[in-house]
């Protein structure tokens, strides 16, 4: 029902936050035992918070470019609005950046989610570039608006727990059978699949990744 959906995508939304408040006490717990010198400097407690924000602020803007494109091409894939709803700003794969001063030429390192499904993931790729292409189109003239950071796919793996409810296609085979009984359990997937292919007349050419 649409109730239950909207409770479990605030559910997720707290449990996102309370995940983002203990990170960033685990960051200034690393920083208090040395862990994050580099070159013999150390962020101090102010900077670790800003990193923290400055990641989560990007994992939600990522969240809403995907929402907001999946509704404009609702006609065309009727479930990719809801699939990323499901999804939350949890389900979105955050990205590590070697740039946080603000100087330089910013590097974005997907921290990807191995727990996710890799037609989840394509689907959001594919919705990564029909947003360019909304915004440059054929001729590559930009729309207003800043230019989406770009994101490299890279070998980091996230360490956050699997986002609980979603459909099974949702997650990885790999993941699923990895689990124990009470693991599993404690996932409540939905067996109720939700469509998430990609129809052909979607499929775009490969876009560099957000």
């Amino acid at each position: 029902m649409a109730w239950e959906r909207h409770f479990n995508r605030l559910r997720r939304i707290y449990r996102d936050q309370q995940e983002q408040a203990r990170l960033a006490q685990v960051e200034l717990a690393r920083a208090a035992a040395g862990h994050s010198a580099a070159q013999g400097y150390t962020k101090t407690s102010a900077e670790i918070l800003q990193q923290t924000r400055r990641r989560q602020e990007r994992k939600s803007q990522l969240y809403l470019r995907r929402l907001h494109v999946a509704k404009l091409y609702s006609q065309q894939h009727p479930s990719a609005a809801r699939a990323v709803e499901e999804l939350g700003v949890p389900g979105m794969s955050s990205d590590d950046s070697d740039h946080e001063s603000g100087e330089g030429t910013a590097r974005y390192a997907i921290v990807s989610k191995d727990w996710r499904s890799g037609e989840v993931t394509e689907l959001l790729r594919l919705l990564d570039a029909l947003h360019l292409r909304l915004r440059y189109g054929n001729g590559w003239n930009a729309t207003s608006g800043a230019w989406p950071h770009l994101r490299l796919v890279s070998y980091k793996s996230s360490t956050r727990a699997a986002v609980k409810g979603l459909p099974k296609n949702f997650y990885a085979r790999k993941f699923l059978v990895s689990l124990t009984q009470e693991a599993f359990d404690e996932l409540h997937l939905i067996e109720q699949i939700l469509p998430v292919g990609i129809p052909d007349g979607l499929r775009v050419r490969r876009f560099p990744v957000l």
